[in-house]
């Protein structure tokens, strides 16, 4: 699997497009199995409460090659920034610690003030 095989960075769309022919599927250009990927790549970025610049471009290659639009993008990060948000108020006092992940979480993620 190039998925499992290789670094992100490294696979190219045409190595997916050569596994959904070989599969006979449009597997990656299905938005939820597109989203799901992404998703759980996030989530596995995100484990550690840090997003490194790397994992920043991991993500970044990830929207290009499962080809998830900016508004696909939007939706993930707005709901993972929510779930963080929800997690740091819990136990109703968000600390300075919180406060400054929530603050990188959401200019790494691009999530509008509006929304934060």
């Amino acid at each position: 699997n190039v998925l499992a095989e290789k670094p992100i960075l490294d696979i190219e769309v045409q190595e997916l497009e050569r596994i959904c022919e070989k599969y006979d599927t449009t597997l990656f250009r299905e938005s939820l199995m597109a989203k799901t990927l992404y998703e759980q790549y996030l989530r596995y970025a995100l484990a550690d409460n840090l997003l490194t610049d790397s994992e920043i471009k991991n993500l970044t290659h990830l929207k290009y090659i499962l080809l998830l639009s900016d508004s696909q993008l939007a939706n993930i990060h707005e709901m993972f920034y929510n779930e963080h948000t929800k997690g740091a108020m819990a136990d109703g006092v968000v600390n300075e610690e919180e406060k400054n992940f929530l603050e990188r979480l959401k200019a790494a993620l691009y999530v509008p003030d509006s929304l934060a």
